[in-house]
């Protein structure tokens, strides 16, 4: 991981893994897969079944969900050997309490 990689990493760290899993994996996979899925049902059967339709999303959702955990470890692993190197920070930033 580059400089600008890490700097850029470490803003998108500072939001948490729940936003970035949920923004960036879980809900466009599971809109589009849903979406996909549905246009060859369609395509191959003439017509939808409705029932389906939030039964791919919750499915897809979980797919998307896992993968995206799995891409957050694995970016911030990287971002963990080489953030010291940049003088960035290694720990997860929290708000101050009220």
């Amino acid at each position: 991981m580059n400089e600008e990689q890490a700097r850029k990493w470490s803003h998108t760290r500072r939001k948490g893994p729940g936003r970035f899993v949920a923004l960036h994996y879980a809900l466009p996979a599971s809109f589009i897969l849903t979406a996909l899925v549905t246009l060859v049902e369609f395509l191959g059967n003439g017509e939808l079944i409705p029932i389906w339709l939030p039964i791919r999303i919750i499915v897809f959702g979980f797919v998307g969900f896992f993968i995206g955990m799995f891409q957050f470890q694995s970016k911030d692993k990287k971002y963990l050997e080489a953030a010291p190197g940049f003088g960035l920070p290694t720990a997860f930033e929290t708000k101050p309490s009220r």
